[in-house]
């Protein structure tokens, strides 16, 4: 679980909220907008998630 939170509080900025929910579940509270480069930062944290074992 660490890695996992560590990988998405890496794919996500400063101003966006990471938490653990429950056991094995995150929510991430992004401030979006409708420029490109927040819908990036949500996408990041998706491909973060991706990337890493379920173990």
């Amino acid at each position: 679980m660490k890695r996992i939170a560590v990988a998405l509080s890496q794919a996500l900025r400063a101003s966006n909220i990471i938490c653990r929910y429950g056991g094995e579940e995150f929510i991430c509270l992004l401030l979006l907008k409708q420029d490109d480069e927040d819908w990036k930062h949500m996408h990041a944290c998706f491909q973060a998630r991706g990337s890493l074992p379920l173990s």
